[in-house]
């Protein structure tokens, strides 16, 4: 797995004292530059300003250091201003969102904000999307079942 970096880790910022996840985020933000960051997505599918917003490492997966082909666990990070379109995967998914605010989707329910220590959690081929505002969300995320490096179903 070669480090690799993109647009987004601009909004990866350390964390300020007090917050949910401070020692996470200031693991992460230490090892920034020696992780893969990695897109699922072309401007194809949501356009180029999506992908200086969008990004997500695995540590453990198929494609994460740490080799599973049961359960995909990394970080997604999502900058400011971003909505994240209606997709499903096969894969069960958790978040668990780490830092910043963000309103999630699941399937026709309403918009839900979303502060750091929610979980959210998305079944097998449950519509989902997320909309950030002002500020960056960070999540700690968790698939397993289905294909784990499938690329999200859009729509």
């Amino acid at each position: 797995m070669a480090a690799s970096a993109l647009p987004v880790l601009q909004w990866l910022q350390p964390p300020t004292p007090g917050g949910f996840a401070d020692d996470i985020q200031a693991l992460l933000y230490g090892m920034r530059d020696c992780l893969a960051w990695r897109q699922t997505y072309t401007a194809d599918d949501f356009g180029p300003e999506f992908l200086l917003r969008y990004g997500w490492t695995e540590l453990i997966g198929t494609r994460g250091p740490i080799p599973s082909r049961t359960l995909a666990c990394g970080f997604l990070l999502l900058g400011p201003a971003l909505e994240y379109p209606s997709h499903r995967h096969t894969a069960e998914e958790v978040y668990v969102v780490l830092s910043g605010n963000a309103s999630w989707r699941r399937g026709e329910e309403d918009w839900q904000l979303r502060a750091p220590g929610a979980v959210i959690h998305h079944p097998p081929d449950m519509p989902h999307a997320m909309r950030t505002g002002a500020e960056a969300v960070l999540a700690l995320y968790l698939w397993r079942g289905g294909d784990l490096a499938q690329k999200s179903i859009i729509g």
